[in-house]
C-alpha cells in the first residue's frame, strides 16, 4: 500500500499501511526526530500537538527521551511523562491542555531519558518498540523512507487503538 503522509485517516487505513511498511531497527534511531499526529479517532489525538509536542530524542538504545516539548522561544525540553497524567488529558477540550501545559510544563522538565529500545515482534513482524519506563504505553515504528518512520503508540488503557504519528529525522 503506497500512502502519502496524511495528517488524518481512520484507524483501519494507518494499522493496514503500519502493516505494509518495512521494520526498523533499534541501532537505526538515534539522534532528534520532529514528531506530527495523524489524526485516526483515537481519545489522545490533537494532545500532544495542543502540549506543543515537538517529537523524540534518541541517544542510545537505552536512553531515550520520549517526549521532546517546543518552549516559546524555540527551545527544546525532555518532559517526564511519569508525570503527565495522560489518562485525564485525554479527556480534556484541546485547548484547556494548551493552557494547563504552559502553566505546569516547568515542573516536567527532566534530563534523564524515560524509555528504552527494544526489538520485538508486533503485528507480526520484528521491529523496534520503545517502552516507557514509568507508564503501560509502547511506541512501535515502522520504516517509510531513511529519514521519516511510522509511530504506532500502543497505549494500555486504549488497547483497542493505535495512536499514530510520524517522525521525521532533523
Amino acid at each position: 500500500m503506497i500512502i502519502s503522509i496524511l495528517t488524518k485517516m481512520t484507524q483501519g487505513q494507518a494499522f493496514a499501511w503500519f502493516d505494509d511498511l518495512a521494520p526498523v531497527l533499534p541501532c537505526e534511531l538515534s539522534g532528534i526526530w520532529r514528531g506530527e499526529e495523524i489524526l485516526t479517532g483515537h481519545p489522545m489525538d490533537g494532545m500532544l500537538s495542543a502540549a506543543d509536542w515537538f517529537g523524540k530524542f534518541f541517544r542510545n538504545p537505552q536512553d531515550v527521551d520520549p517526549l521532546l516539548f517546543s518552549k516559546n522561544n524555540g527551545a527544546t525540553f525532555s518532559g517526564n511523562p511519569g508525570l503527565l497524567p495522560l489518562e485525564t488529558f485525554m479527556l480534556l477540550p484541546r485547548p484547556l491542555i494548551k493552557t494547563l501545559f504552559s502553566i505546569v510544563s516547568p515542573f516536567l522538565h527532566t534530563k534523564k531519558g524515560r524509555a528504552r529500545l527494544y526489538l520485538r515482534e508486533y503485528r507480526g513482524k520484528y521491529t523496534t518498540i520503545m517502552q516507557y519506563d514509568q507508564k503501560p504505553i509502547i511506541d512501535v515504528f515502522a520504516r517509510i523512507s531513511n529519514d521519516k518512520i511510522l509511530g504506532l503508540c500502543d497505549v494500555e488503557w486504549v488497547a483497542e487503538m493505535g495512536y499514530f504519528f510520524t517522525l521525521t529525522k532533523e
